[in-house]
């Protein structure tokens, strides 16, 4: 179908995954079924704005375009989105950043005695 717009799929996302896997996320634009959705004709919409789910997997597609199944509950479909459609619908702890500014300072503690 002609008018369904995609992007480049010659971007690489980051190396690190913005979401993490069981957070709550939002769409951010209307996501219709591009071939990929079995039983639900090309061009049919799978979800709107503003619908939220759950990330449920992490995936990748011809290793550089990181897909998230993201589980909407209330629809019930299970949709792969790309990194650009969905934001996160909730506030989560960088817990890399709390690891290491946590052995910082154990370091600093240990070193000052």
């Amino acid at each position: 179908m002609s008018d369904i717009k995609h992007d480049s799929i010659s971007d690489r996302d980051a190396d690190l995954p913005l979401f993490q896997i069981g957070q709550r996320v939002r769409l951010k634009r209307d996501v219709r079924n591009d071939g990929t959705y079995a039983f639900v004709p090309i061009g049919e919409y799978l979800a709107y704005a503003g619908e939220e789910g759950y990330v449920r997997h992490m995936g990748s597609f011809l290793q550089v375009i990181r897909v998230y199944d993201v589980d909407f509950i209330e629809s019930g479909r299970l949709i792969g989105c790309r990194e650009d459609e969905i934001e996160s619908a909730e506030t989560l702890d960088d817990e890399v950043a709390s690891e290491l500014a946590y052995l910082k300072a154990h370091r600093e503690k240990k070193a000052q005695s």
